[in-house]
């Protein structure tokens, strides 16, 4: 207690103090019949008006040891109180009613006295709106309480009020729209605030008798580090062409949350695809990056994930590989070994750089040959929807005979394909030839039957 008036009297310098002082506690003092909370201010003043004391409670209904100064009669002006003055106490600013007569007597001190003190709140004139915190993780909760109060902001302890609650800033929600004040003139309710960071809220109480109050602001922060968002700078991407891969460290609403140094490794799904670097550190916003080199092969479908130490992860959406740019033909012959004579479709298909198929329509194809012979069945041929050119070849009737087929837009985009051979045809006949035109009369000549197939090309089938 000597401590605390201690304190009291430190606090009061400002105000002035003299050398002389009366005492005064109570340890049953009461606002609007409950005790004093605390942090209540008790102030006492001389018949002048003049502030000559001041506490402030520590212990719920108790105040004092709280000096009183009294005047300085070597100092002009009013100090304080002088002996016999009747003291008048207020509590948070409304005037109380002291259980005794609160006399000043001359000393250091000149008495310590008991005077227990009330006061009875005025007119319900509005409400004090408070929030538990001023500060809120986004998408959390506070409690928001509206306290019905006097003019001069004493609780008015009227139950049965009905509260509705309001709120500014985008987003927020209440636990419930309305609450109802309870013996102490009190409405609370639960307030969750918007899941984006950096929202300003304030919530107002009103109730059916239009009195109301206006919190003061609550403003959502970040919250506690929970996943990472993933996502690449293209969904869809050439293929064998490289993407930067962002990892973003977030709290549960996807609020960024900007932790340096945590090491991500990254993993991917989809055939083929390689990773600038297994590993990236998160800079002072939280963000990682790595680049991305997706598969040669169009239609794949990569994802990528990444992971820190702690356990935090999060995937990217689809990465897709498409066709790049058109860059070549890819020639192809039906059939490597070709009957002599006979035909083979060729195929010409406009391809990108890694071999994926371009479609598109309309390229003029020129086709030229290698090899003795043979003939197309069209100089040129269109591409279809798909990219791809086509041309009967008749090959060479000579067996033995190697072409290859090239095809060439006017872009001068080309391609050439695979040997293509001539072998025998199947057996058509027989070549009978004799040793000699002219033989003696009773001589012998060797007499050759050779198979062979519609083109005169030796056929070898032994046993016939």
């Amino acid at each position: 207690m000597l401590l605390a008036a201690m304190v009291s009297a430190s606090a009061l310098r400002a105000q002035g103090t003299t050398n002389t002082w009366t005492d005064f506690f109570s340890s049953n003092t009461r606002v609007n019949g409950n005790l004093a909370p605390v942090g209540t201010v008790i102030e006492a003043f001389d018949p002048q008006g003049v502030l000559c004391g001041r506490f402030v409670v520590h212990t719920a209904g108790n105040y004092g040891f709280m000096h009183v100064y009294g005047d300085d009669p070597y100092e002009a002006g009013d100090q304080g109180a002088s002996q016999g003055d009747t003291i008048r106490f207020k509590i948070d600013g409304v005037l109380a009613t002291p259980s005794v007569a609160p006399i000043w007597v001359n000393g250091s001190p000149g008495g310590i006295f008991e005077v227990d003190l009330t006061t009875v709140a005025g007119t319900a004139a509005k409400y004090i709106v408070t929030s538990g915190r001023g500060t809120v993780a986004a998408g959390d909760t506070t409690i928001t309480r509206a306290q019905l109060v006097d003019a001069n902001n004493n609780p008015v302890s009227t139950s049965g009020k009905v509260v509705t609650w309001s709120k500014t800033g985008t987003g927020g929600t209440f636990s419930s729209p309305t609450s109802t004040t309870d013996a102490n003139g009190l409405a609370t309710a639960v307030f969750t605030t918007h899941t984006v960071a950096g929202t300003v809220h304030t919530v107002t109480g009103t109730d059916a008798g239009g009195l109301t109050g206006t919190s003061g602001n609550i403003t959502t922060v970040v919250g506690g580090v929970a996943k990472y968002n993933v996502g690449a700078s293209r969904n869809n991407a050439v293929a064998g062409d490289t993407v930067m891969v962002t990892a973003q460290l977030v709290d549960a609403n996807n609020n960024p949350v900007g932790v340096t140094g945590k090491v991500v490794t990254w993993t991917k799904s989809g055939t083929g695809g390689s990773f600038g670097s297994a590993t990236s550190t998160t800079d002072a916003n939280g963000v990682a990056t790595v680049v991305f080199t997706t598969s040669t092969v169009a239609g794949t479908v990569h994802t990528v994930t990444g992971t820190d130490v702690g356990g935090l992860t999060g995937t990217s959406g689809n990465i897709a590989t498409v066709s790049g740019a058109a860059a070549k033909y890819v020639v192809a012959r039906g059939r490597g070994a070709v009957a002599a004579g006979d035909t083979t479709i060729i195929r010409a298909q406009l391809v990108d750089a890694n071999d994926n198929p371009v479609s598109v329509a309309g390229k003029v194809v020129t086709w030229t040959k290698t090899g003795t012979g043979g003939s197309f069945g069209s100089p040129t041929s269109n591409t279809d929807a798909n990219g791809l050119a086509t041309v009967v070849f008749t090959t060479h009737t000579v067996v033995g005979t190697v072409h290859t087929v090239t095809g060439t837009d006017a872009g001068g985009l080309t391609g050439t394909s695979g040997n293509i051979t001539t072998v025998s045809g199947a057996a058509a006949k027989y070549i009978v030839t004799g040793g000699r035109g002219r033989v003696a009369a009773g001589d012998t000549t060797i007499i050759r039957a050779q198979l062979v197939d519609a083109n005169d090309n030796p056929v070898s089938v032994a046993g016939k």
